[in-house]
């Protein structure tokens, strides 16, 4: 017997980041738990992500009635491994934004949500006036790797850091067919 779920992407609303960000953090906890490799993910901590709603962001959800089931967060600029992404590479435009991390608990997983949030997140990012958007991957994360090369994001280069294999993608914010 299949269930219905709406899974419709929402904006998370940040009013109270201690307690709004709580079911983010705990998303990301559990889902880290159910990767097959702990390198696959490396999961952003509260800290970080506070510091980032300081200037624009991006933070998308997918509920199942009031329990978050995926999160996507992005925000301006980004950093990699602690360093701005451009510290370590060019990337060309103005105005840049980092999709920081899609997250899908385990049961939820193969219903096309990832792709989604990363085409709601580049959408969001090019009425935010965004040029450019990148994002980084574990090169064997097959699932994320095609959610990310198929909405037109570009390989842009490898890095290995403390251990840490990672493709680094980027695109344009324009609508591209």
């Amino acid at each position: 017997m299949s269930q219905y779920f709406d899974l419709s992407i929402r904006r998370i609303e940040i009013k109270k980041p201690k307690r709004d960000l709580k079911p983010v953090i705990k998303l990301q906890d559990e889902v880290n738990k159910t990767l097959l490799h702990d390198e696959y993910y490396y999961p952003t901590d509260e800290r970080t992500i506070q510091e980032c709603l300081d200037g624009d962001y991006i933070l998308l959800g997918v509920y199942n009635k009031d329990k978050l089931i995926a999160a996507s967060f992005a925000f301006e600029g980004g950093l990699f491994f602690s360093k701005p992404i451009t510290d370590w590479m060019e990337i060309p435009g103005n105005k840049i934004m980092c999709h920081e991390f899609v997250v899908v608990d385990m049961e939820y997983r193969g219903n096309g949500i990832q792709k989604r949030f990363m085409d709601a997140t580049i959408r969001e990012a090019r009425q935010m006036g965004y040029d450019t958007i990148w994002c980084c991957a574990h090169p064997n994360n097959t699932p994320s790797v095609c959610s990310i090369e198929s909405t037109g994001y570009k390989f842009a280069d490898r890095f290995v850091v403390d251990g840490w294999p990672r493709n680094v993608y980027y695109r344009s914010t324009s609508i591209q067919r």
